[in-house]
């Protein structure tokens, strides 16, 4: 398992998030949200807020960011194009409270200094300040997944060098020395995948999937009614076909959302390849033995 970050077709400035609706599209099974090219559907905006989190795109064109911190909040930033200086960690310089647990500020005392750049993936943790350095003639655009935090659902994570306590950077979305292909946050989990057959008919009782395609394509089918459904492990379950079924087409780019307790199944064709990043939020502890 891999993954092989390339460009993605993000180009939306910055905007207000809205509260996404059961079902963004008649074609589309209720709750699932597809994002062709990045490109967010008729009638939300640039941020898609589901309750316990939310899915961004931001673009800084030739100027920093504000620094910034987030009470209750952790952020996954996947970038997609371009590359900025990011700063992390440290001390925030007159930092004020904007509501709702967010805080913006000045300056940031004794942060660490990081170059992304497209591919790269990095998780911050809630609480700590942030703040990109985009200089003139720069331009970044990022995914962020905003995980509204859950009470003692961190497991240990390894420290990385260099590194604040508790983010953990992914040159190229390879995952960092003793992390192996998984990033376990408890109430979120974050890997990528690189596919060249059809993946099993599944659906996870207590976790939602983010799907963010990073190179090639394939068929998906997601809702309906699973068939031949099984236990395969704690809160999943694996099965033999899907039953009314949506098709959808994935290709570089695309971001889809998929709710827990729904049926879906990547689906490939002779010589076809798909390398995917995935994140996985976890709604409660499953049931299953």
């Amino acid at each position: 398992m891999h993954l092989r970050a390339h460009n993605l077709a993000f180009c939306l400035a910055l905007s207000l998030g809205i509260v996404l609706p059961a079902q963004t599209t008649s074609t589309l099974p209720p709750g699932v949200v597809l994002w062709k090219g990045g490109m967010p559907p008729d009638g939300l905006k640039g941020k898609a807020d589901f309750g316990d989190h939310t899915l961004g795109i931001y673009v800084h064109d030739g100027a920093p960011g504000t620094p910034e911190s987030h009470d209750a909040k952790d952020d996954i930033f996947l970038i997609q194009s371009g590359s900025s200086d990011f700063r992390v960690g440290g001390t925030g310089v007159s930092m004020r409270s904007t509501g709702s647990g967010e805080k913006l500020g000045t300056d940031i005392s004794g942060a660490t200094t990081i170059h992304l750049v497209k591919g790269d993936v990095i998780t911050i943790p809630a609480g700590m300040v942030h703040q990109y350095l985009t200089k003139p003639g720069e331009k970044i655009t990022y995914l962020v997944i905003r995980r509204v935090k859950q009470e003692d659902t961190v497991p240990p994570q390894p420290q990385m060098e260099g590194m604040p306590v508790g983010v953990i950077h992914w040159p190229n979305g390879t995952p960092p020395e003793g992390l192996q292909h998984k990033a376990n946050f408890g109430d979120h989990i974050l890997y990528g995948y690189h596919r060249e057959k059809s993946g099993a008919i599944e659906f996870h009782e207590t976790q939602d999937d983010v799907f963010v395609v990073e190179k090639g394509e394939a068929d998906f089918l997601v809702g309906g009614t699973g068939v031949g459904m099984r236990v395969s492990g704690k809160g999943e379950q694996q099965g033999t076909s899907i039953d009314g079924a949506t098709r959808v087409h994935l290709t570089n780019g695309d971001v889809i959302t998929i709710p827990a307790n729904m049926p879906h199944q990547f689906v490939l064709t002779s010589g076809q390849q798909l390398d995917y990043f995935i994140i996985k939020i976890v709604k409660s502890q499953p049931q299953n033995p």
